[in-house]
């Protein structure tokens, strides 16, 4: 049995801190040996904070700090999501990279020095070349913003646009690789060929059905009902299915499926919601967990989900987000400060989930042209109705040590 420490002369609330410590270094330890990596030998001779520090260093390269126990569990003890910290670094075990890059945001962390780091200028060629002789703007950018989420939600009367599911299709298979051409051959070549005519004729099998029910979702003339039923025998064919390599595709079709149904739900209440420009680390790194579709979620393909670092350490992007009560995340976008060629410019990444209500997306895009006003600088997006902007806009670096770098309309770098 390992030893807990102990001290004398604590007052009432400072004796309930430390039995906190110890309750959620204990849940931590617990993910831990569930991934089946706890050291056991001689834990009769430690200390919970010594055991919590080994065996997170074993598994996250951290060069640790005085208090380390006390520390961590002050930032990953309640998070919104149980320990997500230690699912993440399960996933990139085989990317050593990207373990060191969440190594050095872990220490920056504990040491209270991350929000520095972020915005490094010395370690991003691209910070550097943005918010030279700009201290003004650099702060500006870091400080975020915070607002209730009535004061952007208009109360207007936002017709539902049909399903683009051949958009969304070509934008998670064939830009962001959420499935190969190889497993569903049939239904990248109607992508690439835009074909109107389902040739009926095929092998009756479940890979081939689903293939064939994701082409009919194409069909602009299909009613919701038709919709949902043939998301549900896809989800359905997948689950029999069952191999790792469909896993980001189902989890695109599973978040299609619910904001469907959410579409038909009794109108959502959103007071006391809120809507952020945020760097907090909580928010970045759950960016990708706390909303559907999205192939940045902590307990995801490592092959994807390694970029997630690049959110949550380089100061260039940002997170607007809409979230509930509780402070969950319900709908977001990636913002960024990037180069023209001659000066930054602020771009708006796509919205997350897919389905999401339209108000909320509205909202999140009468926030960012408030931002964009504060800051002062031009405000993109992808938005095919309006006018193609002249100039190619880029990233001119990642902040070091992030070694991949992910964006929508662009995919990994």
């Amino acid at each position: 049995m390992a030893k807990i420490e102990s001290k004398e002369n604590f007052n009432a609330k400072e004796k309930l801190e430390g039995i906190l410590v110890t309750l959620r270094a204990i849940s931590t330890i617990k993910d831990i040996n569930k991934m089946g990596d706890l050291k056991k030998e001689n834990l009769e001779n430690k200390t919970i904070s010594a055991i919590l520090e080994e065996n997170i260093q074993k598994i996250i390269p951290t060069t640790g700090v005085d208090d380390f126990a006390g520390k961590f569990t002050k930032f990953f003890g309640e998070t919104r999501v149980p320990n997500f910290i230690i699912t993440y670094a399960a996933k990139l075990q085989a990317d050593k990279q990207s373990l060191q890059c969440l190594g050095s945001v872990l220490d920056g962390l504990l040491a209270g020095d991350f929000p520095k780091m972020r915005y490094d200028m010395t370690k991003s060629k691209h910070l550097a070349e943005i918010f030279r002789n700009k201290p003004e703007l650099l702060q500006m950018w870091a400080d975020g913003g915070k607002s209730l989420l009535a004061n952007f939600l208009k109360e207007t009367d936002v017709s539902l646009q049909p399903i683009n599911f051949l958009g969304i299709f070509k934008n998670n298979l064939i830009d962001h690789g959420h499935l190969k051409y190889e497993e569903a051959p049939l239904l990248f070549d109607f992508l690439k060929s835009g074909k109107k005519v389902i040739q009926e004729n095929f092998k009756a099998d479940k890979l081939q059905d689903i293939q064939i029910n994701c082409i009919k979702l194409m069909d602009e003339n299909l009613l919701a009902k038709k919709q949902k039923e043939l998301l549900k025998e896809i989800d359905s064919d997948l689950k029999e299915i069952n191999k790792p390599q469909f896993a980001a595709f189902q989890n695109d079709i599973k978040a299609l499926l619910s904001g469907l149904i959410k579409r038909d739900e009794v109108k959502q209440n959103y007071e006391g919601f809120s809507i952020v420009d945020s760097d907090h680390y909580e928010d970045l790194f759950l960016s990708g967990t706390e909303v559907e579709g999205s192939c940045q979620a902590v307990d995801g393909s490592p092959t994807l989900n390694k970029c997630l670092m690049g959110y949550v350490f380089d100061g260039k992007n940002r997170l607007l987000a809409i979230k509930n009560k509780e402070g969950k995340i319900i709908a977001r976008q990636i913002f960024r400060i990037l180069w023209n060629g001659k000066e930054p410019v602020l771009f708006l990444e796509g919205v997350y989930p897919r389905l999401v209500d339209p108000k909320l997306k509205l909202a999140i895009e009468a926030f960012a042209k408030q931002r964009a006003k504060a800051l002062d600088l031009q405000l993109l997006t992808i938005d095919p109705t309006k006018p193609k902007y002249e100039s190619s806009i880029s990233s001119l670096s990642t902040l070091d040590p992030v070694p991949y770098e992910y964006s929508d309309p662009a995919m990994a770098t």
